[in-house]
């Protein structure tokens, strides 16, 4: 299938027609060639090449016609056009011999004529692609026609390589090609309004949004977003006069996905240190250095394609044990690799472990709202647990702005506070310790810089403490302008009985339906939810921070009406009298997923990790049921359930691993697909979501 890439223009104005100088180089060309002036009123969306007092003198070309409305237009043919705006005295870049001299006046004639012959010469190619494609009889779309080059200097861009300019298509998009429309657009609010008109045989398309405000190369492309499935309506930000929309495919290893070359990460303290360990996979073989910058020590690691490679033993002091009062200290960790890499950080301890996925620093935010978990403690047996975060700093002369939730006291903070770090510098607060009710989710963490943070609780029981055995349980946060309003889950394969979920709200007033099998209802915040059904919960928010707990049982639709993050935790071993423990799994929204995940399953070897039982729960829209591939073998139809009325679907599939190391696993789909990864002990689990885009 061939797939058009569409650019538009945020900024375009109604039109009038105008005139200008006969004698301009594009006017003898038009009169030359019989090309008709179109006026300002008549000119549609096309491709629209700007002609410049310039050698070369075509430039990259918008796709609508010109703001100004005395700006004088000629047809090609096609829905090609050239403006002229030959006028006023001759401008940069001019081709050899005459960009490295001063001009004299006999140049003058020399350049006019170059000038005609480039403009002849482009007029001439558009031309004879339009009569080849009048004279083919195929019904393929423009890409397999011979198009005219671009103008000299311009560049040689494609489709797929936005680096240069846009290549001619003289053949008009049909039901076959993906276009992208602007229905309206806002000045005031800086937001315009498109729509996706997909090819007519693609009905859950996911797609990549760019943007950039000059197509001149090479283009510097800013990603905006990617779509849900089938979704065609976008409003996006409109921030300049004038800005150009790509619509694509998605592209996994770009700068904006848990994919990356340079990681900022930190162990907060977790009731345990038997074995910490980083488990690095990549795609395409990397190179690179585990950095501790507070301890002297780097560890250089190398890791094959489509492998892992396991940094374990790393020295216990770098974990972040101190809870003293706005004490600072230099415990970060950097990952540095040749090649987009992932990595997962562990603190194994048998019967006692926690896992987490880090994200890298173009993942990274400046706003957070953190999801942790209460630190419970079973008969006074536990000692030093807490309800926590920790921050680590990307860059120097980093500000933070810390805000707790109301009643809650962060070692003595109970209003908002700041602290200053250093590039490699970590923070850590919790709340004060044997504390049942404090629980530090809903703070929110606020930074000049990007920074990363991480939450959870010390030691936890899940759902409470009357489920005996705990787990520390640890996630890296994602930052509020990544969340999203849907997000899907499937139960813990090897677990009865539901598991525990929780759902948290960015912002007041916000309208949360759960769709799923309703084990029992938990209500732990300070303010009350209201709660309409009992199998269809209905929930909304009193206050920016505010958190819901449930458990559920089976696939999981949660639905919002605004930004939300959602955790499902694992419970107990003796809530079900199954194998296993607690562990967490941010849940990732819809959207944000990627196409190909490379994970792992971790080792069964009892150095670092004793883990038995590992299995992927995957998501995916409907259309990818049947081109979805684990490790290269098909995943079956029938191992599909549908998850509500999402239009998704999700599997459990168990997976093996090695008792002497971390076995990789590859997940590739049709469609972005979620994923998330996970393995049961003796009591004892860990569990981590995939990768994810910003």
């Amino acid at each position: 299938m061939l797939v058009a890439t569409t650019f538009l223009s945020a900024g375009q104005t109604q039109l009038q027609s105008g005139q200008q100088q006969a004698d301009s180089v594009v006017a003898v060309v038009a009169a030359a060639q019989g090309l008709p002036f179109v006026a300002a009123d008549q000119r549609p969306f096309g491709t629209y090449w700007e002609v410049q007092n310039s050698l070369p003198c075509v430039s990259p070309p918008l796709p609508c016609p010109p703001s100004d409305s005395n700006t004088v237009v000629y047809a090609v043919g096609g829905g090609q056009f050239l403006v002229d705006e030959t006028a006023g005295p001759l401008v940069p870049p001019l081709a050899a011999p005459y960009a490295r001299r001063a001009l004299s006046t006999a140049d003058y004639a020399a350049i006019l004529q170059a000038q005609v012959d480039e403009l002849q010469n482009f007029v001439a190619q558009i031309q004879a692609a339009q009569l080849n494609a009048q004279s083919s009889n195929s019904q393929m779309s423009a890409p397999d026609l011979d198009s005219p080059p671009l103008p000299p200097g311009v560049g040689n861009g494609t489709n797929d390589s936005p680096e240069g300019g846009m290549p001619f298509n003289g053949d008009p998009p049909s039901t076959n090609d993906l276009r992208l429309q602007i229905l309206s657009m806002s000045v005031t609010n800086a937001t315009a309004n498109l729509l996706i008109l997909p090819p007519w045989n693609v009905t859950n398309g996911v797609y990549d949004l760019l943007y950039c405000t000059n197509l001149a190369p090479p283009v510097s492309w800013q990603w905006l977003l990617r779509t849900d499935p089938g979704q065609t309506n976008l409003t996006v930000p409109a921030p300049n006069a004038q800005g150009f929309y790509r619509l694509g495919p998605p592209n996994d290893l770009t700068a904006t996905d848990s994919l990356g070359t340079n990681f900022w990460l930190a162990f907060c303290d977790m009731d345990s240190y038997d074995e910490l360990s980083l488990f690095i996979s990549s795609p395409v073989g990397a190179t690179g250095t585990v950095t501790m910058p507070g301890l002297g020590i780097t560890y250089p690691f190398s890791v094959a394609a489509g492998a892992v490679t396991n940094i374990y033993d790393l020295d216990p002091g770098i974990m972040i044990f101190s809870f003293d009062m706005d004490m600072v200290e230099t415990k970060g960790i950097q990952v540095t690799a040749s090649q987009p890499i992932s990595v997962v950080a562990m603190d194994f301890d048998p019967q006692n472990s926690a896992a987490f996925n880090c994200l890298p620093v173009p993942l990274l935010g400046t706003n957070y709202c953190v999801l942790a978990r209460p630190a419970d403690v079973y008969d006074g047996g536990v000692d030093d647990t807490y309800s926590l975060f920790g921050i680590v700093a990307t860059a120097d002369n980093t500000t933070v702005t810390i805000t707790p939730p109301p009643m809650v006291d962060l070692q003595g903070h109970t209003n908002s506070y700041q602290t200053n770090l250093m590039q490699g510098q970590t923070y850590q607060i919790g709340t004060w310790e044997y504390e049942y009710t404090n629980d530090v989710t809903g703070t929110w963490i606020a930074a000049d810089k990007p920074i990363a943070v991480f939450a959870g609780a010390s030691e936890a029981f899940v759902p409470d403490t009357n489920t005996l055995a705990g787990n520390p349980l640890m996630q890296q946060q994602l930052p509020v302008d990544t969340w999203g309003t849907q997000a899907l889950a499937l139960s813990f394969a090897g677990r009865t009985n539901g598991d525990s979920y929780r759902v948290l709200a960015a912002y007041s007033n916000t309208v949360v339906t759960i769709s799923g099998l309703v084990v029992t209802i938990v209500d732990e915040s300070s303010s009350p939810w209201t709660v309409t059904t009992s199998n269809e919960v209905v929930v909304v928010t009193n206050q920016a921070g505010q958190f819901y707990d449930i458990i559920l049982d089976g696939p999981v639709e949660f639905q919002a009406s605004k930004p939300i993050q959602v955790a499902q935790f694992a419970n107990g071993c003796f809530f079900d009298g199954g194998f296993g423990d607690p562990c967490e799994i941010l849940v990732p929204p819809t959207g944000r997923y990627l196409q190909t995940n490379t994970v792992f399953s971790l080792p069964d070897d009892h150095a670092t990790g004793v883990f038995p039982e590992n299995y992927l729960n995957i998501i995916v829209p409907q259309s990818a049921t049947n081109s979805t591939w684990v490790d290269g073998s098909l995943v079956a139809p029938a191992n599909y359930v549908a998850i509500g009325t999402s239009g998704y679907y999700g599997a459990q599939l168990s997976v093996t691993n090695d008792v002497s190391g971390a076995t990789t696993h590859t997940v590739t789909s049709s469609q972005p697909v979620g994923v998330q990864v996970y393995g049961l002990g003796y009591y004892d689990a860990y569990g981590y979501f995939g990768g994810v885009v910003k």
